[in-house]
């Protein structure tokens, strides 16, 4: 019984969670109907400029770290 009164609950803590997950209006607009090496650089373009951390390493910040530190908020 106690299940069938949570499924409501735990329906629109979904729905609100993935309301905040939506990309960005038009976030695609440059790669729509691209093919091949074009879709391939426009793609490229857009997700271009972001920092990379390497998943392990010994004297700078990894990925881990970065986990680490977002867990904290």
């Amino acid at each position: 019984m106690k299940l069938r009164n949570s499924i409501p609950v735990l329906c629109s803590l979904l729905l609100a969670g993935t309301s905040y997950a939506q990309i960005p209006k038009d976030y695609y607009k440059n790669a729509l109907a691209l093919s091949g090496e074009t879709l391939k650089d426009s793609l490229n373009n857009i997700i271009s400029g972001h920092t990379e951390f390497p998943y392990t390493s010994s004297s700078q910040m990894d990925c881990w770290d970065v986990l680490k530190q977002a867990d904290k908020d």
